[in-house]
């Protein structure tokens, strides 16, 4: 295949690459036979549209995105088979036991998360967090922990942010 300059980076040792997905996905029979067609298809589809051999592509979800987004506007599909290949890439990566992170919240913050965003000063703050508190509550953790608070510099921000008045986190 020839290569666009989309930023595709060689397979490092141990990543899963889009070939692996593509081989789980065609040999798991629990999944129906025009399901595996149409997961491996789109899989196909969007190595073609990054100019790269399925063999060379990382299977991460956010370096595929990125790499998307810098593909030849000439290699474009149509809208729908685009959205089709972005819909099948992401349940093919999720099927093969690759995480993925949403792009918006699908679970309410917990109370703990959701009593620190309301002492949040300004709506940068709060955009700045709001993956963060997400993340966290997604995964019940109720506060951060304070090694990771101090060496972030997230602590000191949500502090800042809260006029110093926080008292879940370090």
């Amino acid at each position: 295949m020839g290569h666009f300059s989309t930023g595709v980076k060689a397979v490092e040792t141990g990543d899963m690459t889009i070939a692996d997905v593509i081989d789980f996905i065609e040999s798991d029979k629990a999944l129906a036979v025009k399901r595996r067609r149409d997961l491996a298809s789109s899989l196909r589809t969007l190595c073609r549209l990054l100019g790269a051999d399925p063999s060379i592509v990382v299977a991460d979800p956010a370096r595929l995105r990125e790499q998307l987004k810098k593909a030849p506007p000439g290699a474009r599909l149509s809208n729908r088979r685009l959205l089709n290949v972005r819909s099948n890439t992401v349940a093919a990566l999720k099927h093969a036991g690759i995480t993925i992170i949403p792009g918006r919240a699908t679970e309410p913050l917990t109370a703990d998360w959701e009593n620190l965003k309301s002492k949040l000063e300004g709506r940068a703050a709060r955009y700045a967090l709001s993956r963060f508190m997400s993340f966290c509550s997604a995964r019940q953790i109720a506060s951060l922990p304070r090694y990771f608070a101090r060496r972030s510099g997230i602590g000191r921000k949500i502090r800042t942010s809260c006029g110093g008045t926080v008292t879940t986190i370090g």
